[in-house]
């Protein structure tokens, strides 16, 4: 250890001067995914945060057949609460509601995947189940990367549409109700 020392104290003064650039120019092209990554989650938030009242995210609930459903935020606004499920496709989306295979396609290709607004059917129907008296509504919010070349289907938001700078909603402004049911979803929040 005591070597290592010696031979970081005894670098030339040239010596330091490249090792530092030589972290200026690395660290950002290391750094770029994960800081990519923190930003857009943190946009993500930002925006779902200015639909509603309050937020809660990566919300698990029984689904009533001794399994749970996983919810990325549910948003208690105050006419329902809204389940929103996040997607990731970079790229022009293709798809439709009644479509079972929707497409991604970029430079690389084209891939097909499930349509989203299904699973988020299934998991309305869950949260509509354990609070059958609340107004329950869903959408999956696709991220800034992707496109909609032929228009978004109902139950689709698109990131860039979503007004961040939004006030939020005063709490105050939410039916007991509603708050109610949001207590027993996630209770502590």
């Amino acid at each position: 250890m005591d070597a290592l020392l010696d031979s970081i104290v005894n670098i030339p003064r040239d010596g330091w001067f490249l090792s530092a650039a030589a972290v200026v120019i690395v660290a950002p092209w290391l750094l770029r995914a994960p800081l990519r990554r923190y930003l857009d989650a943190r946009r993500i938030r930002r925006a779902i945060r200015s639909l509603g009242a309050k937020v809660a995210s990566d919300v698990v609930i029984p689904d009533g057949l001794d399994g749970t459903v996983n919810i990325d935020y549910l948003v208690m606004t105050p006419a329902y609460l809204l389940v929103v499920l996040v997607r990731r496709y970079p790229g022009a989306i293709f798809g439709a509601e009644k479509i079972d295979q929707w497409a991604q396609v970029m430079r690389k290709g084209s891939y097909k995947f499930a349509n989203p607004l299904t699973e988020l059917q299934d998991i309305v129907a869950v949260v509509r189940n354990q609070l059958p008296s609340v107004p329950v509504k869903g959408a999956v919010l696709f991220d800034q990367d992707s496109v909609f070349p032929k228009g978004k289907p109902d139950g689709v938001l698109h990131l860039p549409d979503i007004d961040a700078e939004t006030k939020h909603t005063p709490l105050s402004d939410v039916p007991d109700e509603l708050q109610r049911a949001w207590s027993t979803l996630c209770p502590g929040q």
